[in-house]
């Protein structure tokens, strides 16, 4: 059960760290690639989609964090001007 426990806090910061660096990217004013009316909770559950996919591994690189973008920008979320 500790065993179970130390997995799981560990995936939490593994996403918390993913998330975090894909906002970076693209969310809020100093972002490279701002994406207009993204909120946190928006990136949050991006995330969670692109880790828990069971066609690949997740590794939380830059090739996860454009399947983010790819994600959100097919919701409709653009890159802002």
């Amino acid at each position: 059960m500790e065993n179970l426990k130390k997995e799981r806090k560990m995936e939490n910061k593994i996403l918390n760290d993913f998330i975090k660096y894909c906002k970076e990217f693209y969310h809020g004013e100093n972002a490279v690639y701002p994406l207009s009316g993204v909120s946190h909770l928006d990136f949050v559950h991006a995330c969670n989609l692109v880790a828990r996919r069971n066609d690949m591994e997740f590794l939380g690189d830059s090739a996860d964090r454009e399947l983010v973008r790819h994600l959100l920008h097919t919701l409709g979320f653009k890159q802002a001007n």
